[in-house]
């Protein structure tokens, strides 16, 4: 697990920085696709081509 540091500094309260690191974490998809990965369904096709020269 990779680990990341942010520093904020400002005058605001505490609580208020941590109420703004939430609301950036909840919006981040960047972060959602790392943390919640979508789930991918595929379908592959095999359709055999025409080969030249053949009747």
């Amino acid at each position: 697990m990779q680990a990341c540091r942010v520093v904020l500094e400002s005058p605001e309260p505490e609580e208020r920085l941590a109420e703004l690191v939430r609301t950036v974490e909840g919006h981040c998809p960047v972060l959602n696709i790392l943390t919640r990965p979508v789930e991918v369904v595929d379908e592959v096709v095999y359709r055999r081509g025409e080969q030249d020269g053949a009747s």
